[in-house]
């Protein structure tokens, strides 16, 4: 898989999320939802980004009930698949890249080449936005 997470080395992580609605379904994970009710909010992204990694996944989500479907995707991370319901993004980075350069700095979704490292990161999303963590188990995997 050629990376690998361990959360006693585990080095710290910013965490953000970013809702979506967008106006064709062609365009599943574009449009934002600025001045929608949060109840009408239909999708949501949650990435993890650590020194080597950016982790990226978009759920449907219930804005009612506050809550992100991580059911529709705990399944398919696991078992290196896709679904129309679960979308992930794995980017990798040099500890050397120059941050300015936006246009060369994820280039290529690396999810498949790195089926560990991307579960490993779901795993701490789930278990830093999900409401139902008690089922959660979090990889024991180094990121180099």
């Amino acid at each position: 898989d050629g990376g690998t997470v361990d959360d006693d080395d585990a080095p710290s992580a910013a965490f953000s999320q970013f809702d979506r609605c967008p106006t064709d379904a062609a365009l599943l994970y574009e449009g934002a939802c600025k001045q929608v009710a949060r109840a009408a909010i239909p999708y949501m992204g949650f990435s993890v980004r650590t020194l080597a990694w950016r982790y990226t996944v978009w759920l449907r989500f219930d804005g009612a009930a506050n809550r992100a479907h991580w059911e529709d995707c705990d399944a398919v991370v696991a078992a290196h698949k896709k679904n129309a319901t679960c979308f992930a993004a794995l980017y990798a980075h040099a500890a050397d890249e120059d941050l300015a350069d936006a246009e060369h700095l994820e280039p290529e979704n690396v999810v498949d080449a790195h089926p560990g490292v991307a579960a490993a990161l779901h795993a701490r999303l789930r278990a830093q936005f999900a409401l139902d963590t008690t089922s959660v188990v979090v990889a024991a995997v180094r990121i180099d």
